[in-house]
């Protein structure tokens, strides 16, 4: 048999053949779901803050000023910052609230810094609760926007924490 010879790739003995089955085909698509799956979350794992304050349950005053303090915890893989929207509901939210952003009470960038002790790099953020609000339970929500690693890939997340309005 003579070698087939590919412009790009060189000799070789057959040229590239698609997958003969349906089943070859199912299976490379879940290697790369596979893989595409474990990847999305490992750069999830490696890019979340967390709200340091407030606490679950704190209490809050309409009218009133708060800290929001999100943390970055060190991770090894670079991110550069993109920026976050920071939103409370007026009452427990009856749908999901995971992915919704409510009254917007700040939006602009993150740049956390360390303090003198060299602690886990932080930013606080002086927002007002809006004075119409009612009483009872809110959800405190942080949306971030972040590009993670050297290639970089862009990933957003959302945290919430849910406050009492009294």
């Amino acid at each position: 048999m003579l070698p087939y010879i590919d412009a790009f790739a060189g000799p070789r003995s057959r040229p590239f053949v698609w997958p003969s089955s349906n089943w070859q085909l199912l299976k490379r698509q879940k290697l790369f779901s596979l893989l595409f799956v474990t990847l999305a979350s490992a750069l999830s794992a490696f890019a979340q803050i967390e709200i340091a304050s407030p606490t679950p349950g704190q209490t809050l005053h309409p009218g009133q000023s708060f800290i929001v303090r999100l943390d970055k915890p060190n991770r090894i893989t670079p991110s550069t910052e993109v920026g976050i929207a920071i939103g409370l509901s007026n009452g427990q939210p009856s749908t999901d609230f995971s992915n919704t952003m409510y009254s917007i009470l700040y939006t602009g960038p993150f740049s956390p810094q360390r303090d003198d002790f060299g602690f886990t790099p932080f930013q606080d953020y002086l927002v007002t609760v809006p004075s119409l609000f009612s009483q009872g339970e809110s959800v405190l929500n942080v949306w971030r926007a972040a590009l993670i690693g050297n290639t970089p890939d862009i990933i957003t997340e959302v945290l919430n924490v849910t406050v009492t309005l009294v």
